[in-house]
């Protein structure tokens, strides 16, 4: 659930008291001898706010004017940068999270760094909102930051969520690092798996012609089935285009096999076998 913006500045306690102020100060604060009274982080806020050279009068409108009342338009600059700004930092962060399942520790770094990030454009968003009541700024930043996108239809669904759709069928214990993210990238619908292709040849009698089944090349079809218990000869298995197929297949001839027997998912070229990598295995 998204936090509650409201919920958050309503618990926000006074920590200053405001003293009056000179019609003359009025006129030279925040840009005048006032400004240089001001204690370094004290500058830093107005500066953050765009109040400098603004005046007292202005801080008085914009904390007692009309509700209904616009904003300075420096301030909805600011607004509107802190909110483009968190919707950034946001989708980095929820980035990182998808990325953990398959990148590990690594992710969680990053991921833990944008979440760092996140909060501190937050709390500066937070103490704008907090200085600048009356304006609908409230309102006009939830709405933005926190309106509920539609969800999409399945139908309109794109391959990398109908992948991550389908990773879920799977243990994920059994692909390897590299494996997940081949899963992912080679990800297809089943109307576009490989399909064998026969080209025609001469007969064995002359003047005759036969079908016959054209060779799949490992380029045509990266992903091939490995048996590393069987014999030299029945090893390697069948080509596949994608990670998610070749699974189907080891999964539909598990009934075959004897109890710790192994089939593996490689990417490579079969006769360069020390050259292929490890993306799934399976032991029955």
């Amino acid at each position: 659930m998204q936090p509650d913006a409201l919920n958050l500045l309503t618990q926000i306690q006074p920590v200053s008291k405001i003293e009056p102020i000179s019609p003359t100060e009025m006129r030279t604060a925040f840009g005048g001898p006032l400004y240089q009274m001001l204690n370094p982080s004290t500058q830093q806020i107005v500066d953050n706010l765009g109040l400098r050279g603004q005046g007292i009068g202005g801080v008085a409108a914009m904390a007692f004017g009309p509700g209904k009342a616009k904003a300075p338009a420096t301030i909805m600059k600011r607004v509107d940068k802190l909110i483009k700004k968190y919707k950034r930092q946001q989708n980095n962060y929820e980035r990182e999270l998808r990325n953990i399942p398959y990148d590990g520790p690594a992710a969680e770094r990053a991921a833990q760094k944008e979440f760092q990030r996140l909060m501190k454009t937050r709390t500066e968003l937070e103490m704008v909102l907090d200085r600048n009541r009356g304006f609908g700024l409230l309102k006009y930043t939830n709405d933005a930051l926190f309106s509920k996108p539609k969800v999409p239809s399945r139908m309109y669904m794109t391959a990398s969520d109908k992948g991550a759709d389908a990773f879920k069928k799977y243990d994920e214990t059994k692909f390897s690092p590299k494996g997940k993210k081949e899963f992912f990238a080679s990800f297809k619908k089943e109307s576009d798996y490989l399909k064998p292709t026969f080209t025609t040849v001469k007969g064995g009698l002359p003047g005759t012609k036969k079908m016959v089944k054209k060779r799949i090349t490992s380029k045509e079809a990266p992903y091939f089935i490995y048996y590393p218990d069987a014999y030299k000869s029945y090893a390697v298995g069948a080509k596949f285009n994608n990670v998610e197929e070749a699974i189907k297949s080891i999964n539909a001839n598990k009934v075959l096999f004897e109890k710790g027997f192994t089939a593996q998912i490689r990417k490579g070229n079969p006769s360069k076998l020390k050259d292929t990598d490890l993306i799934y295995s399976d032991k029955s």
